[in-house]
């Protein structure tokens, strides 16, 4: 341990780490901890099932369960799911432009084509099924204009 005072520096030798973090807390029942992250219980079948998963300090203790081979796993509680009010399908249509570059690129990546936008479309459907009309748009501008249409819905 590195303890330090005004401009002094100081390593110490730890005897019994445990011994240690025990004087940090009032709580003077018996206590394990995780050499590894520090982590603390006052149960010694807690403390043996942290350290099968724990990974240390640096990474968050993780313990992963898979179904035995052949199993499938099927999301069963569908009263649970949260209603979306509305769904959004969006569609961009653009035009490949070749793009005649003189200039010398650095990198291995070569710029072929531009894409440019040239319309859109989208149809806002509500939760029971019913749609609003179709907006459709193929004039200048498109790109700023799905924006102010989209976001005015």
């Amino acid at each position: 341990m590195l303890l330090h005072e005004d401009n002094k520096w100081h390593y110490t030798f730890i005897k019994n780490f445990h011994h240690l973090l025990t004087q940090m807390s009032k709580y003077k029942g018996t206590r394990f901890w995780c050499d590894k992250c520090l982590y603390v219980t006052q149960y010694e079948k807690v403390m043996q099932r942290h350290e099968e998963d724990c990974k240390g300090i640096d990474q968050s203790p993780c313990k992963v369960i898979m179904p035995p081979p052949g199993d499938t796993i099927r999301f069963k509680n569908i009263r649970k799911q949260l209603k979306a009010p509305f769904i959004c399908y969006c569609d961009f249509e653009c035009l490949n432009v070749p793009v005649h570059s003189s200039v010398a690129n650095s990198t291995a990546t070569k710029k072929l084509t531009n894409h440019v936008p040239c319309s859109f479309s989208y149809v806002v459907v509500k939760f029971d099924g019913t749609a609003k009309e179709p907006v459709l748009y193929r004039a200048k501008d498109r790109a700023k204009m799905f924006h102010i249409n989209f976001y005015s819905v």
